[in-house]
């Protein structure tokens, strides 16, 4: 079946190794994964790029990365229902000489660029847990003037979101976000905000569906979170769109061999949640780099216990949205952190959650990596994954996988080979 799927695939490889073969300098690595498991374990449908890894299947990545030029994409094949090619991210990028940085494809984001997202549950706005919003960004960084220790980087971005049985019409994705960052010596601090709204389309549920404004006029509007055309229903107009955003602070330390990282993500859907109306829901993160010997060891407390607490002053349910009932999702799965919004529900589950993830080397040539989490407001299991990752020759690594959620287990073989490789 594997065979066949490829196969029936030739002409898009044909012309992807052409391509990769002329262009000597990209790296890029195959991957052949083999699977006995369970449909329902929640490491299957979460934090996988979207990706149904159900079946057995195939991996290629590729990386190109020049001074002022980028490519970089992932393509699966998955032998479901006969064989399919899956896309989680392909995107071409451009810098210019005064840094400013041009991006087209799918891509995930070029914010919270400290998060580890190999051992992380999640970023709270854009995680690996659905496939890449197809968008256009551009992105500045830059030192201030006025303080050599201080720079800051901003961006903005338009996407389009997929249709669906809520949107006949898909809307659109803004996006935005400001960061200062002071750097002293061994240590860095920055503060930030990320915006982010749903906008025109035309939905086919909920309060005031139908065509939704559009055009460069509600553009501004939607820009600035201004409010929108007054619905039958409402005791005020709302902000045009749904809106979500986050502020992100994070402090990191060096030492000689060790590093300290800590970070929270502040989420808000309103104008209350942006004053801190919900108190401090978010993500919350310590990460310690060799502070144990070839050891990564993060540590992540998630709180959503604060949301719609004091309706109608703090009522936004995160993720959700009155109009756009789909809510912060593409292609059915969530954008963000997938333990706020429970797989099939489009509420956000008042929790309060700990995730722990370490990776590192053992026996020398093994690497591993360990994710768990647990809810800890109510009784719960822990839910585990552990990966070991074994280097055959300096291009070949074995990988074995095993998974466990409640009484679900997965296991999976995996045998990746590595072109271009110093």
């Amino acid at each position: 079946m594997m065979f066949n799927m490829l196969i029936s695939k030739k002409n898009f490889l044909f012309f992807l190794i052409i391509n990769l073969v002329i262009a000597q300098d990209v790296e890029h690595s195959i991957s052949v994964g083999f699977q006995k498991n369970n449909s329902n374990s929640w490491w299957l449908n979460n934090n996988n790029y979207g990706f149904d890894s159900s079946e057995n299947f195939l991996k290629y990545s590729f990386n190109l990365e020049e001074m002022h030029f980028d490519f970089l994409g992932n393509i699966f094949f998955n032998n479901s229902k006969g064989g399919s090619v899956y896309i989680p991210q392909l995107h071409i990028g451009y810098k210019t000489q005064n840094s400013v940085y041009i991006k087209a494809g799918r891509y995930y984001r070029d914010f919270s660029d400290y998060m580890n997202d190999n051992l992380s549950s999640g970023s709270i706005l854009m995680s690996r847990n659905a496939q890449a919003i197809p968008k256009i960004g551009l992105s500045y960084n830059n030192i201030i003037p006025f303080g050599e220790n201080i720079s800051y980087k901003l961006g903005i971005s338009h996407g389009v979101f997929d249709k669906n049985t809520f949107y006949t019409k898909p809307p659109f994705l803004h996006e935005k976000y400001f960061y200062i960052e002071v750097d002293r010596q061994q240590s860095k601090f920055g503060i930030g905000i990320v915006h982010e709204a749903m906008w025109a389309g035309t939905t086919t549920e909920g309060l005031g569906f139908g065509k939704q404004p559009s055009g460069f006029r509600n553009f501004l509007k939607v820009f600035i979170s201004s409010d929108g055309p007054l619905l039958e229903g409402e005791p005020h107009p709302n902000a045009l769109g749904n809106h979500l955003g986050i502020w992100d602070i994070y402090f990191v330390k060096n030492f000689k061999e060790k590093s300290i990282k800590l970070y929270h993500q502040h989420i808000f859907e309103d104008t209350s949640s942006l004053r801190f109306a919900n108190k401090f829901d978010g993500l919350w993160g310590i990460e310690l780099n060799n502070f144990f010997r070839q050891t990564n060891l993060l540590v992540e407390y998630i709180d959503t216990s604060n949301c719609c607490y004091n309706p109608p002053y703090q009522s936004d349910n995160y993720y959700w949205n009155y109009q756009y009932k789909s809510g912060w999702r593409y292609k059915g799965n969530i954008i963000g952190n997938p333990h706020i919004n429970p797989e099939n529900s489009y509420f956000a589950e008042l929790t309060k959650m700990i995730h722990l993830g370490i990776s590192g080397e053992m026996f020398s040539d093994i690497n591993y990596r360990f994710l768990a989490f647990r809810k800890i407001n109510l009784s719960d299991t822990v839910k585990f994954q552990f990966m070991a990752q074994k280097n055959v020759t300096e291009k070949m690594s074995f990988t074995a996988l095993f998974d466990r959620y409640n009484q679900d287990n997965n296991f999976q073989l995996g045998l990746t080979y590595y072109f271009n490789k110093d």
